[in-house]
């Protein structure tokens, strides 16, 4: 049966990407971000997308990337939403805060992406590209926390969740600053926040805590 896979073209490189996919067993369908908004279930009818691939640059931030994933949801529950960038963790922390299913190396080869589309399928896991989770090795397991995680998540607003993740990973105010398009300041204060509400004395602490109640991601 053939896969309906749906990318975004804003970003040239995640359409060659979906581009190596083989025509016989994967059908590509192009659209714009702004042709989202007007993007119904009557466009595919009787047919349900597998999954939307969506280049980095087009949601460059969790929120961004929280409401692609919630609209296409609520259109096809079962479709997911796969980030394809140049791997970069802070990059990769943000597709996963903001609930994407997964994220692919623009590099990937078409028999790697058939695979994360593939794995994606199953919502519980998170997936990586098999290069992105070799080059990041430990790295990536503390990028999507575990909600019966001991820390007192629900407690944090969406910006100081997606920072305090951020951070957890050893991003500095001025890294926040330059990844999120947000002054130093506000970083900071955003961190200050976070470490109140968690009851956490530094970064350290924030780091040590979220390590270990993070949910691994599936490689």
């Amino acid at each position: 049966m053939q896969r309906l896979v749906l990318v975004v073209i804003d970003d040239p490189q995640t359409v060659a990407l979906a581009r190596r996919l083989p025509s016989s067993d994967h059908r590509v369908v192009l659209l714009t971000m702004r042709r989202m908004s007007s993007v119904s279930t009557r466009t595919w009818r009787g047919s349900c997308p597998d999954a939307l691939l969506v280049g980095e640059g087009s949601i460059p931030s969790a929120a961004a990337v929280g409401q692609a994933v919630t609209y296409v949801r609520e259109l096809w529950p079962d479709t997911r939403v796969l980030v394809v960038g140049d791997g970069d963790i802070g990059r990769i922390i943000l597709a996963a805060q903001g609930g994407a299913s997964g994220y692919v190396w623009r590099g990937a080869t078409s028999e790697e992406l058939a695979d994360m589309l593939s794995r994606a399928a199953r919502p519980e896991h998170f997936v990586l590209s098999p290069g992105l989770a070799a080059r990041h090795r430990g790295a990536v397991s503390g990028i999507a926390p575990d909600p019966g995680s001991d820390l007192p998540l629900a407690d944090l607003t969406p910006r100081e969740r997606q920072i305090a993740a951020l951070a957890a990973q050893g991003m500095t105010n001025r890294d926040l600053s330059e990844s999120l398009r947000i002054s130093v300041e506000t970083a900071k204060w955003h961190v200050k926040n976070a470490l109140h509400k968690l009851d956490l004395r530094d970064r350290a602490q924030l780091a040590a805590r979220w390590h270990s109640s993070a949910v691994h991601t599936a490689c």
